[in-house]
């Protein structure tokens, strides 16, 4: 038998007659790929395999050797894996989607097509994203057939290589494993021929989260109360904000309303406490990939969260009250955009828990600064900003942003700690937490939901993925991943562009400001002319693989459809705006077809309500809490109504939301989408 090395030398040269698709499964840079021949046999985790891609020069391309090889530390393949596939010469990229399709290997028989398709002529190479969402833990195989044809319309063909896989005459395991998909390929591809593939397996993304929270659950997280404060007695609320490690270390932040509001909005007591957590990040902000057969590490220190609870002023019922878990935005905190849900959620008697994600909230040593007629209370109110760079400050996300040279994970541990710090709070609800200290538990553990924003809607696709305590859940502006997002977002491209300059080598066009030639979902072929998008295109690939452990896309296909094991199916209500510039539209549409959440859908049309009024902001992302405008309060009562309203029906239906803003702007602004949304629709 000739090895397989053998005929891929010599197969360019012999085979001649037509465009062939490239086969060599031992470069990704000819591929197709990803392929499973790019992997190593590893025992310790779930998929038997751990990736194992050939590494360049580090000394020549530090960026590049460092992303590869964390990325060779994962048991497969992105769970929105890139599609690439070279061939020997020009193709007609029109014929591309119809003629390159994704196999599932699961004995389903189904078929999953391409999109978001780029060509590269300089390589003669198709790069690609799946038409639909994969699933963890799978085996797929790209399947090119002879629907692709040259400029002159010929098909294209087989490589000499890739025909001597089918026939078995080298390659091994994998050689076999390719020509079973092409067996199949006959059934669920009738009348076409195949030209070309590869076999691949996708990671497992949430093993970590679920054995964390199989290890949570079999505790109880010590809980020890601070302080219970009446609103009634409130008269100012300042955090003592530690923003700096040395200097002038603190600055007075005041509550963003006057603090009365509170009591207006239903809000009886304030009872702040702290809870223990496993803490899974290393002092750098990151969680070591670990082998996902046992993901846990051996020793797991516990860290205390500070949080507070809302408590309604309604008569608490006899188990407590129901519970939502509120998790605020990228550079927000646990006193801000939760309490803002007090306007709708406290008058339906439901306690609002709040805590601050990781890298939020100022520094370990803020306290919360309570006036009183009887003077000031000072309440411990530990934040979780780090001083990561050294330069003594600390930003407002620092520590939750981890994207330089050597761990670019952008928020995947950030969103993956702050995940298991609400499990662990939905376990403590759970068993019964008195947060007055009136001696008997004051939340109801059987009726949680979770609400979250922008990053909080991150966190909560994990959470409610992955928590059986947590029934519903809405996800306000949420996205399918941080690179996907800030890669076109107009607040987060600077992150990128930090990113793109720190690393080694530089790339062509990454400044002033960098252009992959990014391409939208069912946008015709974009080909690629810019020089450099094809390297900066790798990039991001990397970037998002990386990440894809704490990705929501990668979660989002369990909310709903594919349950995970022990986890019942949940009710979710997905809220996003017509031109986000904080989570683009692109982004929030990824994240609702992963969930195969289409129906349960809500968008606001914010060029709507702006073209009638011009004084709303261009940017949308934070619709929810216009409560102090006057043109954009009817917006965020309605889409806080909404929110109640949902929760609290115990119904898989989206409730009305325009009967609160039609008679202030004369139309619907609140609509399920027929088709979602695709373009940014940035608003100026």
């Amino acid at each position: 038998m000739r090895t397989l090395a053998l005929v891929l030398i010599f197969s360019n040269f012999v085979f001649a007659g037509g465009v062939t698709v490239a086969f060599n499964p031992t470069d990704p840079a000819v591929g197709p790929f990803p392929s499973d021949f790019m992997t190593a046999p590893d025992d310790t985790q779930k998929t038997g395999r751990r990736v194992n891609l050939p590494l360049p020069d580090c000394d020549q391309r530090s960026g590049d050797c460092q992303e590869l090889t964390l990325i060779n530390q994962l048991d497969g393949f992105n769970v929105q894996a890139r599609v690439m596939v070279r061939f020997n010469g020009a193709i007609d990229p029109a014929t591309l989607r119809s003629g390159v399709v994704l196999a599932w290997l699961d004995g389903s028989n189904r078929v999953t097509g391409i999109n978001r398709v780029s060509w590269d002529p300089a390589t003669n190479t198709m790069l690609a994203k799946p038409d639909g969402p994969l699933r963890q833990g799978l085996r797929y195989a790209i399947l090119v057939t002879d629907a692709v044809k040259d400029p002159d319309g010929a098909p294209v063909i087989r490589d000499e290589g890739f025909q001597a896989c089918i026939d078995q005459l080298i390659g091994g395991v994998y050689c076999t494993d390719i020509s079973q998909a092409v067996a199949l390929a006959g059934q669920v591809l009738p009348g076409v021929t195949v030209t070309g593939g590869s076999v691949f397996t996708t990671m497992t993304g949430t093993t970590l989260l679920e054995a964390a929270r199989q290890m949570i659950d079999l505790s109880a997280p010590a809980f020890e109360p601070v302080a219970t404060v009446p609103v009634r007695e409130i008269r100012s609320l300042t955090v003592h904000a530690q923003v700096r490690t040395d200097g002038e270390k603190f600055q007075d932040v005041p509550f963003p309303a006057p603090p009365a509001i509170l009591a207006v909005l239903g809000v009886d007591r304030i009872a702040f406490g702290t809870l223990s957590s496993p803490r899974m990040m290393s002092d750098q902000q990151v969680i070591p990939n670990t082998p996902t057969l046992d993901p846990l590490p051996k020793e797991i220190p516990q860290q205390k969260i500070a949080f507070h609870v809302l408590l309604p002023n309604t008569p608490m019922p006899a188990g407590g009250y129901p519970v939502l878990l509120a998790a605020h935005g990228l550079g927000d905190n646990r006193l801000a955009g939760p309490s803002v849900m007090a306007q709708s959620f406290a008058p339906k008697g439901f306690a609002i828990v709040a805590l601050n994600a990781v890298g939020h909230g100022y520094g370990p040593e803020s306290t919360i600064l309570i006036g009183k007629d009887s003077g000031v209370q000072e309440v411990p109110a530990a934040g979780r900003g780090v001083d990561l760079d050294g330069d003594g400050a600390i930003g407002p996300t620092e520590g939750c942003v981890v994207l330089v040279p050597g761990a670019p994970v952008a928020i995947r541990d950030c969103v993956r700690q702050t995940a298991i710090d609400w499990l662990a709070m939905a376990r403590a609800i759970k068993l019964g937490l008195d947060v007055d200290g009136d001696g008997r538990p004051d939340l109801d553990g059987s009726k949680m939901a979770f609400w979250g924003q922008s990053l909080g809607a991150f966190v909560g696709t994990l959470v409610t993925a992955t928590s059986p305590d947590i029934p519903a859940a809405v996800l306000n502006v949420g996205g399918a991943s941080g690179v996907e997002t800030a890669r076109v977002s107009l607040s987060l491209r600077p992150l990128v562009q930090s990113y793109l300059g720190l690393r080694a080598p530089a790339l062509l066009n990454a400044f002033p400001d960098y252009d992959e030639q990014y391409v939208g979902r069912d946008e015709p072929v974009k080909i690629l002319s810019v020089p450099g998008a094809a390297d900066l295109k790798d990039v991001f690939e990397r970037l998002e693989w990386i990440e894809a452990a704490g990705a929501p896309s990668t979660y989002a296909p369990h909310l709903m459809t594919a349950p995970l094991d022990g986890v019942p199916a949940k009710r979710v209500l997905f809220q996003f705006a017509i031109g986000d510039q904080t989570v683009p539209n692109p982004s929030n549409s990824l994240l609702v077809r992963c969930a195969d959440g289409q129906a349960m859908t809500s968008i606001y049309r914010h060029d709507l309500a702006r073209a009638l009024r011009p004084e709303l902001p261009a940017n949308p992302h934070a619709y929810f809490a216009f409560l102090l405008d006057v043109n954009g309060a009817p917006i965020s009562l309605a889409v806080l109504g909404q929110a109640a309203n949902f929760v609290q029906s115990g119904e898989n239906a989206i409730p009305d939301a325009n009967y609160m803003v039609k008679p202030f702007f004369g139309l619907e602004l609140f609509e399920t989408p027929a088709v979602l949304p695709e373009t940014t629709g940035f608003l100026q």
